[in-house]
């Protein structure tokens, strides 16, 4: 069974394309943390299929999902690991590239939720 409901990130989906927010999808991995990883463990999980790593978003998202709760996935994918650029990683790094982001991220969850209550027993309806 599915974590994430396609409803809802299509629903979010078109909020940024109307909107003009450029999203990009793929496979999110998480890890325990906290900390950066390594250079191999990128490469291992490059070669599972992952496209983005992290320590959020999996843990919450199955929970959510258990619980019966629809769920979405957006994450702002704020460095980029080891072994994919040769600069050091830092938390400054992090929290540039979050608060450069923070308005459009704002905007994009603001409009979804605002959709959502406006539209909500549409996106959430059962299909038989």
């Amino acid at each position: 069974i599915p974590v994430y409901d396609t409803r809802l990130s299509n629903l979010i989906k078109g909020i940024a394309t109307r909107n003009k927010i450029a999203l990009k999808e793929g496979v999110y991995c998480g890890l325990q943390g906290p900390s950066y990883e390594t250079a191999s463990e990128i490469k291992m999980l490059r070669n599972f299929g992952a496209d983005a790593v992290g320590m959020s978003t999996v843990n919450e998202a199955a929970l959510a999902h258990s619980l019966g709760i629809h769920v979405a996935g957006i994450s702002c994918i704020t460095n980029l690991s080891t072994g994919i650029t040769a600069g050091t990683l830092s938390h400054d790094e992090v929290t540039i590239v979050a608060n450069t982001v923070k308005s459009t991220f704002k905007r994009l969850i603001n409009a979804s939720v605002d959709e959502i209550i406006l539209r909500g027993s549409e996106v959430f309806s059962v299909v038989p």
